[in-house]
């Protein structure tokens, strides 16, 4: 593992010390930091104590309204924006997150996981006709 270590390590601050060589590097690997970062989740990923953290259940719920939370994201963000233009900053990131993230369980709720168990139970039916 530590020769990885030391890859990612290069892959993702080389491009701060020796930017114009590691411009002429992203002609070959497209862009170097991606693949630190690939390196980095791979290494990530491999340790238990990792596996342990993304177990952890405000962890998973979160994993389970990302798709909502990306969906509405933007369109939360532009009218809340739009309300509060006077807040400060902690204030408002508090306010937007805890908006978003309730709208997102909600969406997740009422709209995705009714939508899941449909498709599940279309594609059991559909996989026993011949």
């Amino acid at each position: 593992k530590i020769p990885l270590i030391f890859i990612t390590c290069i892959l993702l601050f080389a491009g701060y010390i020796f930017p114009e060589i590691m411009k002429l590097a992203d002609k070959i690997l497209i862009h170097h930091k991606s693949w630190g970062l690939a390196i980095l989740l791979y290494l990530l990923l491999s340790t238990e104590s990792f596996k342990k953290l993304l177990s952890f259940p405000p962890l998973t719920f979160l994993g389970k309204i990302s798709y909502s939370f990306y969906l509405l994201h933007l369109i939360i963000l532009y009218y809340l924006n739009a309300s509060f233009t006077g807040l400060n900053a902690p204030l408002f990131l508090a306010i937007y997150l805890s908006v978003t993230s309730i709208l997102a369980s909600i969406t997740y709720y009422l709209i995705e996981k009714p939508f899941i168990s449909f498709g599940k139970q279309y594609l059991s039916k559909s996989s026993k006709v011949p």
